[in-house]
């Protein structure tokens, strides 16, 4: 079974196999009763796997001996958007430094938390100082960042170099 983050765990379910004769569950095969189910996965646990563990429970049978298998539930990372800043500057000077807006999320994550992400995007833009006035898009990337419940997708910013102001005297 799986999960997104932040998600309520899904329904907990078990199948039987091994029944002869073409039995299943129930009076004609001998079987009553229903295993314990459950796993230590909380909506606030972070993404991993964890254990399904099954018990005997109240499972009783005249003809069968049980094997209880357990399964996992995984945890997959939602995923954060990480949006760099627009920024502008006048034609001739340096950019300054680059920063990113992050959305998406869950439970009290933000950035810097314990469940949330640290680490610091990298940036790279196709400008210097001596680029033509315009637009150029600022491209956020992976850099440092690092989360243990989160993936990252990457928003462009943008860049607007500005004319400068000329004087020109007589």
């Amino acid at each position: 079974l799986s999960k997104a983050y932040a998600s309520a765990n899904p329904a907990l379910t078990y199948t039987y196999s091994g029944f002869v004769g073409g039995q299943a569950y129930g009076a004609s095969s001998g079987v009553s009763g229903a295993p314990g189910i459950s796993t230590l996965a909380a909506t606030s646990s972070n993404a991993g796997d964890y254990a399904i563990t099954l018990t005997k429970n109240t499972l009783a049978a005249n003809n069968y001996n049980f094997a209880l298998v357990n399964g996992t539930l995984t945890i997959n990372k939602a995923t954060v958007t990480v949006t760099a800043n627009n920024k502008t500057r006048y034609y001739g000077a340096s950019d300054s430094a680059y920063t990113a807006t992050y959305s998406g999320f869950l439970l009290s994550d933000g950035y810097g938390t314990s469940g949330g992400v640290s680490g610091t995007p990298a940036f790279s833009s196709a400008n210097n100082p001596k680029s033509d006035a315009g637009t150029y898009p600022i491209v956020p990337s992976q850099g440092t960042l690092t989360s243990p419940n989160y993936n990252f997708s990457y928003t462009n910013g943008t860049l607007t170099v500005l004319k400068d102001n000329l004087t020109v005297k007589d």
